[in-house]
């Protein structure tokens, strides 16, 4: 798993860089606006973001309308927040990291047991993890699938992006 190529020439991007700040500009220490997208020679799309919460590397993350990321749950999926996972380490609080939002070849951390090709939730009393156990007040996730099986602890697995999104009522 791998951080694709970017493509279009678009100068300053480097998908691997994290740039840390102490405001919200939307182009702190970058020259790159909130919410810019790139994608990748292997099809992967990434959102810049300002990282707002404290996450680790492989987190999921909800992405707010002003591309503000924070570590997703339950309260985040139901506010129709955009869905992607972070590629990157040291991802801490205030901070500009690029975040992927769709394609394959990516890692995302999923609850121990979680099996791949099977639905997948936010998870029950954690942030930044998804699960394949249904819980009432968990939200199902569409749109990611688990390439690979999370072992009997909590880990980054091999995931496919796309267009994650929360299952609307019908």
């Amino acid at each position: 798993m791998a951080i694709g190529t970017p493509t279009g020439g678009t100068l300053g991007v480097n998908l691997s860089e994290l740039v840390t700040a102490t405001g919200t500009s939307s182009n702190q220490g970058n020259q790159i606006a909130l919410g810019t997208t790139q994608m990748t020679t292997d099809g992967q799309k990434y959102v810049y973001c300002l990282i707002t919460t404290p996450v680790s590397i492989y987190h999921w993350v909800g992405i707010d309308e002003d591309f503000a990321a924070s570590p997703l749950n339950a309260g985040s999926a139901d506010a129709g927040h955009m869905i992607g996972v972070i590629q990157v380490s040291g991802s801490v609080d205030q901070s500009f990291a690029w975040v992927a939002v769709q394609g394959a070849n990516l890692l995302g951390r999923c609850a121990a047991g979680c099996q791949p090709d099977v639905a997948l939730f936010t998870a029950f009393g954690a942030t930044g993890l998804l699960d394949d156990a249904s819980v009432t007040a968990e939200q199902r996730i569409e749109g990611v699938v688990a390439i690979g099986a999370a072992t009997i602890s909590a880990s980054a697995i091999e995931v496919m992006l796309s267009y994650p999104h929360v299952q609307l009522e019908r």
